[in-house]
């Protein structure tokens, strides 16, 4: 057996003469760069006025919608001021905050509504009739300047915004001067607005990416920009006037209708291109703004593709003058570098059989004779000088194994069949090894003559196979043991259906015994005992609230999917709830209704058990016969009904807020097992709503449910 000899190692290349007209490529190629630029430049011209329009556009969307968003307050807050007088006077304090609270309830997306004196004292508030209780805003930042500068007629004013001294969120207050009859102002009518509430007005505006609205006073400061630059809060944005290129452009053209100014923002640090249009009613200007570095990006976005394909046709044109011109010269080493790359490929070749551990072999059908390359010898672990014939390879295979390989060769040598086996193999050092033989008969006139094919070691890729079986077989094991335990957890669940039948309904037959029997013992007189049977019942309502709450975690809270929410009454869902806590407890529990909402889309059973344990815990830590209120409302955004537990009790612990809805969570004094604000907690999320601690206070505890309805619904 033979080797193929090894290929010298490749010659270095003669190096090519320089071809001629280098001078007119290089000209050529510059024509077409300057090409390629021009249309960029153009392309880049046209896209940013586009892309200026369309914050034109958004701009004056957003002006209209906001101007008339303020319109609109300013004849709200002029006939509230007309409502306020009477007779030329103010009305007395308590007509003064019935009407402002009125008009804080009709518009809700006001945080409050207040009237003030040119003092700085309050006169009425939505908040509270007691304004005594209110301090004085005269020493507030520049109340001096704003009395000082009322002016008959003047229109409401939309202020600097400042901080609200109990929510400290930042607000915008909607001024108006209230006048007796002879124009003489009198008070100041204030309605704080969040800052964000006009981010609502601009929702017709169409969406222009990474763009950013704003509305600006004259004196600098903003009403409200959205959204903030990136690691930009409140107080920086609202806190101080702004400076820059902006509002120096819009000082020095005196306030200008509507226009266009480039430059640097103060507040987000960088240079921007921003669309601007003056209010028609304020004196106030609507900012659209977007960074140069966005606008670039828009840019390329649409305009990558023609120029991409541009440059690509130019350097494509540029190669093929440049190729025509060097091809005259290449001809006299072109054999050169074909012969290179052959020698090349021809290691490659034996590199990557060396990587794979492949080796090939040749075997003549008439002479015999075995041609092998490096690669094979590798494999056996022998010299290459060595001498191979058909019989000292197949004593490479063990004895089971070669009877097979020896009758394989034989036949595919007579008939041109093809060799395709994985065999056990010994190296010559005595190395175990897997190999695939693999091989296929070459034909001339019809007739086999050779056999040509490969050996390769598949050692490490058997040893793979075998683990991934392995591997398989524990994921089957593990899929089995998965399927026990589902069968084991639905076991679980008919006993804990069985329970809660066998358990709750002799409970419940034993609770109306005693209320029947404690009924009939005080309609004979006999005091003493009914009251021992009504703490019983009591203690039995208590063990029979627990059981509900443990049945309802291990089973209906446990389930994997989604409840069955159907149309579901109201006043039935308040009423079933109440007959569910102590006879003598269900008298101090009241219903205000704020909503002619009739039905609502939920679990009846479990929407029943969440109110059941709010009551339960009103009624609990309420003192004494102190009233429990069961306040139903509604809302549109969010659409949902919304049930508020209202009780009189000293309030939650203080550090309790954070983990009240947790399971097990408690008081120091509850004898419970810190199950039932869980249980709320989980009803609401499977209905995918919430419940929230509203108000937490000594003499008013106030729970809130919030049963989300879908748009459709």
């Amino acid at each position: 057996m033979s080797s193929p000899s090894s290929s010298p190692p490749p010659s270095a290349a003669q190096p090519a003469s320089p071809p001629p007209s280098h001078r007119q490529t290089t000209l050529l190629g510059l024509l077409l760069l300057g090409l390629v630029l021009l249309f960029a430049w153009q392309s880049w011209r046209a896209d940013r006025e586009d892309q200026l329009q369309n914050l034109r556009t958004v701009a004056e969307l957003a002006e209209r919608g906001t101007d008339r968003y303020f319109q609109q307050q300013q004849r709200s807050l002029s006939e509230l001021a007309l409502l306020l007088m009477q007779g030329g006077r103010l009305a007395e304090p308590a007509q003064l905050h019935e009407r402002l609270r009125a008009y804080k309830e009709r518009h809700d997306e006001l945080q409050g509504v207040h009237l003030l004196a040119l003092d700085g004292s309050y006169l009425g508030s939505s908040t509270t009739p007691d304004v005594t209780q209110l301090p004085s805003v005269q020493s507030q930042r520049n109340f001096p300047q704003i009395v000082a500068s009322l002016r008959p007629g003047q229109p409401m004013e939309l202020a600097r915004p400042l901080r609200g001294p109990v929510s400290q969120r930042w607000i915008l207050p909607l001024r108006l001067v209230v006048r007796d009859n002879q124009g003489q102002p009198l008070a100041f009518l204030v309605a704080a607005a969040p800052v964000e509430l006009v981010q609502t007005f601009w929702s017709d505006a169409p969406v222009v990416r990474d763009a950013a609205l704003a509305l600006l006073r004259d004196d600098g400061y903003l009403i409200n920009r959205y959204p903030l630059p990136e690691g930009v809060s409140d107080d920086e944005a609202y806190g101080a006037p702004r400076t820059g290129a902006l509002v120096e452009h819009l000082r020095a053209q005196g306030f200008p209708r509507r226009g266009t100014v480039e430059g640097r923002s103060s507040l987000a640090g960088q240079d921007n291109a921003t669309v601007y249009v003056r209010l028609g009613s304020f004196p106030v200007t609507m900012l659209v703004t977007m960074p140069h570095q966005r606008m670039l990006l828009n840019w390329w976005d649409r305009a990558a593709g023609p120029l991409l394909l541009m440059a690509t046709l130019a350097a494509l044109g540029l190669l093929i003058f440049h190729h025509l011109r060097q091809r005259e010269h290449e001809w006299g080493h072109e054999r050169e570098m074909t012969e290179r790359r052959l020698r090349e490929s021809e290691a490659l070749l034996q590199r990557t059989g060396q990587v794979a551990r492949i080796g090939g072999w040749r075997i003549d059908a008439s002479a015999r004779s075995v041609t092998a390359s490096a690669g094979l010898f590798r494999i056996l672990e022998i010299g290459e000088d060595e001498a191979l014939d058909i019989t000292r390879v197949l004593g490479f295979f063990p004895e089971q194994a070669r009877a097979e390989v020896a009758a394989a060769l034989e036949r595919s040598l007579a008939d041109g069949s093809s060799i395709d086996m994985e065999l056990p193999f010994v190296s010559a050092s005595g190395r175990p090894l897997w190999v695939r033989l693999v091989g296929e008969g070459e034909f001339e006139a019809g007739v086999p003559v050779r056999l040509v094919g490969a050996l390769q070691d598949v050692s490490e890729y058997r040893q793979r196979r075998v683990e991934l079986q392995q591997e398989q077989a524990l994921r089957q094991r593990a899929e089995q043991q998965a399927r026990e335990l589902d069968e084991l957890l639905a076991e679980r669940g008919e006993m804990l259906d069985v329970l809660a039948h066998e358990v709750r309904q002799p409970l419940n037959n034993a609770s109306a015994a005693m209320q029947s029997a404690s009924a009939a013992l005080k309609e004979v007189g006999n005091v003493a005992v009914a009251s021992r049977l009504a703490r019983a019942h009591a203690v039995m309502s208590q063990v029979t609230g627990s059981i509900d709450n443990t049945l309802a975690v291990a089973t209906q809270l446990a389930r994997p999917g989604p409840i069955r929410r159907e149309d579901t009454d109201i006043d039935m869902l308040l009423a079933t709830a109440i007959t569910d806590v102590p006879v003598e407890q269900r008298g101090r529990v009241s219903i205000e209704r704020q909503t002619a909402t009739r039905t609502v889309l939920a679990d009846m059973s479990l929407a029943r058990l969440a109110l059941r344990n709010l009551l339960v815990n009103a009624l609990r830590h309420g003192p004494g016969s102190t009233p429990v209120t069961v306040r139903v409302s509604d809302s549109d955004e969010p659409l949902a009904l919304m049930i508020d537990v209202v009780d009189r009790g000293p309030g939650i612990e203080p550090g309790m807020e954070a983990r009240l809805f947790e399971r097990g969570s408690r008081g120091s004094g509850s004898a419970g097992h810190g199950l039932g604000l869980f249980i709320v907690r989980r009803v609401m999320e499977q209905h995918g709503g919430n419940v929230l601690l509203l108000q937490n206070r000594p003499g008013e505890v106030v729970f809130r449910l919030v049963l989300e309805q879908a748009a459709g619904d």
